[in-house]
């Protein structure tokens, strides 16, 4: 896992959160008063009277305690019996049923004696209107990073050659594909699930942890908040925070819930010194749109463009460019490239330009372009306040799909 310059987020997989199961006690149903000892002498019998009510309320009770001990006796019986709490049994469950679609994935760079390697994790999932005689795997992009060949080892034990059918550094995602058909699947969250996603939820993550040596090991966390803005790449992704557990090795590997469906793919941890317990998932429902599209292009075609390339630019590389070159640019987000024809530059958009808002609000890095730009569609209108020679000025454009 490589670390951020930025962040110093380290690239490993997360774990998912579900809620607390509802504990259940079973309650005996209690044996019927007998008549013979709780029969009160009659009225006449004034003193003795009094004397058999006190009876009957010592009696009752004894009675009602012996109920409560019989009650506390039955939960822990049931416990014990069962082998464990609600809860416990649920997420058992998820994972006997989820592992099945977990693999381990190995990615070799170089070729003979120039041979390395590294593992990751991936979830076998079903697309819509995808290929059924194909296995479709999710991983993550820097798993599979430079790779020359690709190998995916199934819950069987069988190794399988795989073929990268895309990738995307934008989300860290990748989607692979092994010639194998009628494989276990696991299922994506609903729309409707993710959007009721809260801080507190249990999270499910298995994966391979440090490799095959720990392989199938499975975590359990909450989700620590939702909406974690995280730099990958150039871009910033809201991502969920989680506390279980990831290593080396848990990158790419499936987030679940209670439910059994994938919340969310492994992506990166935070690795600093005090630090604990700060993972991070991409959520599913930007998972499932993303592989959807590698499936279908081998690459995303519904991300809005700009058709330029941004420098960020300090004192020195102005400088650098000055006297290497000859170009003069000026400090600040500066417009590197751009596509001759293209929406931005029929708008008025040049090389050197400095951008200094993207849709009123100030930028300052391509991050922060890239995020907001990500939440837009390819049609609509954006406005860039742009420095040039000491003028500010604004130009509008629609952002186009990729070229």
């Amino acid at each position: 896992m490589e670390q951020s310059s930025q962040s110093n987020l380290n690239h490993q997989p997360e774990v998912v959160l579900s809620q607390p199961a509802k504990a259940i006690s079973v309650i005996k149903e209690a044996p019927a008063l007998s008549h013979t000892a709780t029969t009160c002498a009659p009225k006449q019998h004034r003193r003795g009277n009094i004397r058999f009510s006190k009876h009957c309320l010592l009696k009752g009770i004894c009675l009602l305690l012996a109920m409560v001990l019989v009650s506390i006796g039955s939960i822990h019986t049931y416990v014990a019996l069962t082998g464990g709490s609600l809860e416990s049994r649920a997420i058992s469950k998820v994972y006997r049923n989820a592992l099945p679609s977990v693999v381990l994935i190995t990615a070799e760079n170089g070729i003979g004696q120039n041979t390395s390697s590294g593992t990751g994790s991936g979830v076998i999932v079903q697309l819509d209107n995808a290929s059924k005689s194909q296995a479709y795997i999710v991983t993550n992009a820097h798993v599979v990073e430079g790779a020359t060949r690709i190998t995916v080892m199934l819950h069987s034990g069988e190794e399988v050659p795989a073929t990268l059918k895309g990738k995307d550094e934008n989300t860290d995602l990748a989607l692979l594909s092994i010639p194998i058909s009628g494989l276990p699947t696991a299922k994506f969250a609903s729309a409707s699930r993710m959007n009721n996603l809260r801080t507190g939820d249990t999270t499910i993550v298995i994966g391979n942890p440090l490799g095959i040596e720990l392989s199938e090991s499975m975590t359990v966390g909450v989700i620590s908040s939702i909406g974690r803005g995280v730099e990958v790449g150039s871009s910033i992704v809201e991502m969920l925070q989680t506390d279980a557990s990831v290593s080396p090795g848990n990158s790419g590997g499936p987030m679940f819930d209670v439910y059994g469906n994938i919340i969310g793919i492994i992506t990166s941890k935070v690795v600093e010194n005090g630090a604990e317990g700060i993972g991070f998932a991409l959520p599913a429902d930007l998972v499932k749109r993303i592989v959807t599209e590698l499936a279908a292009y081998g690459k995303v075609m519904s991300r809005p463009m700009m058709g330029i390339t941004i420098q960020v630019m300090d004192q020195a590389t102005v400088d650098y460019y000055k006297e290497t070159y000859g170009e003069i640019y000026q400090v600040g987000m500066i417009v590197k490239e751009i596509n001759q024809g293209n929406n931005a530059w029929n708008a008025g958009l040049r090389v050197g330009d400095k951008i200094l808002q993207f849709n009123g609000f100030d930028v300052t890095n391509a991050n922060q372009v890239n995020y907001l730009k990500e939440r837009l569609s390819i049609g609509d209108t954006v406005t860039l306040a742009i420095e040039r020679s000491g003028q500010q000025m604004e130009l509008k454009f629609q952002l186009e799909g990729p070229q």
